[in-house]
């Protein structure tokens, strides 16, 4: 049985953040059973995993805020380091042989469930704006592009492209009228 279960009201929209929180999951879900079989060894290396995993995470989501404009952001950000820093101390101790995995497992789910719910929410609506504003304005470079790959080829002679000026006055309607 899974200690931390991932269910879709957990979920951002966000495809990269919502991959990124399910490893996270399954990180704490390992941490579980590793602290389950007292593996002690084990439940090192996940902790360092999940350390290593989480800065990435948070990078991620740092950039994503950040390139949306989210208002909030140093806060968010400071959520996060706060976060770091506990985590790492936790980490401290178990390295120096404390039994900690149960209060770490506590920790991490309460604040993974915590986090995902309500502060995360408040920047999702900002990136996800900012998301379908960037695909709308890909979509019109693509279009553009299909555009322009449509109606410019290459000169038949002299080099260059041809303009859709140039296609035009080349075109039967536009060649010289024969005087009778």
């Amino acid at each position: 049985m899974a200690y931390f279960d991932w269910t879709p009201d957990l979920d951002s929209g966000i495809a990269l953040v919502d991959e990124q929180h399910k490893i996270l999951v399954r990180c704490i879900n390992e941490l579980h059973e590793a602290n389950s079989r007292k593996d002690f060894a084990a439940e090192g290396k996940i902790i360092e995993d999940l350390i290593r995993y989480t800065v990435e995470h948070f990078t991620d989501e740092e950039r994503l805020m950040d390139e949306a404009g989210y208002s909030l952001s140093k806060q968010h950000k400071a959520i996060h380091q706060r976060f770091v820093s506990k985590v790492g101390e936790m980490q401290q101790s178990h390295q120096a042989g404390q039994d900690i995995g149960q209060t770490l497992l506590d920790v991490l789910h309460s604040w993974l469930f915590t986090h995902i719910s309500h502060h995360d929410r408040g920047f999702i609506a900002v990136v996800q704006k900012h998301l379908a504003a960037r695909h709308a304005e890909n979509e019109t470079i693509a279009a553009e592009e299909a555009v322009n790959a449509a109606f410019v080829r290459p000169r038949r002679s002299g080099g260059g492209f041809a303009t859709v000026a140039d296609m035009e006055a080349d075109s039967p309607q536009h060649a010289p009228k024969a005087q009778a």
